[in-house]
């Protein structure tokens, strides 16, 4: 059973996962059943310093393998005002239910600067940058809503 990998060897075998269409997202790796994978997952990042640079190193574009899709702040205004032109209720506890709706709920939630004029984050930040006021959406706005 193999315990130390070396960067060498780490690439070969992203390679030959990825050749045989394994999946690698980071989640299924930590998940793994199989203990070689996992060792190889926690090897990688102790090598490499992280699993989208080991990834890189062995010629795999991490966007390729990541099953999370990362969220432009123009997706995010686009989503909002075509869910607000379509009637949906942007409030978070509707727009997250369904998987659409989570994922650019989320995606907003982790943006803590929607420009200079706004003065929140999150999603009441992405609804006041799509031009819309979060209050009239019932969006509660917290002190943990407004930047630092």
């Amino acid at each position: 059973m193999k315990l130390v990998w070396t960067k060498q060897e780490i690439i070969e075998s992203l390679r030959a996962y990825h050749g045989q269409k394994i999946d690698l997202c980071s989640r299924s790796m930590q998940l793994n059943q199989d203990p070689k994978k996992k060792r190889l997952f926690y090897g990688a990042i102790h090598r490499f310093g992280s699993w989208p640079e080991a990834l890189s190193a062995a010629g795999i574009p991490y966007n390729e393998i990541t099953k999370k899709q990362r969220r432009a702040r123009s997706q995010i205004i686009g989503f909002i005002k075509e869910a607000e032109r379509s009637g949906r209720n942007l409030n978070p506890k509707n727009i997250s239910k369904d998987k659409t709706g989570r994922c650019f709920y989320f995606a907003a939630t982790k943006i803590k600067e929607w420009g200079e004029d706004n003065p929140y984050i999150g999603w009441p930040g992405a609804m006041l940058a799509a031009g819309l006021d979060p209050k009239n959406f019932g969006v509660r706005i917290t002190r943990s809503s407004y930047k630092d």
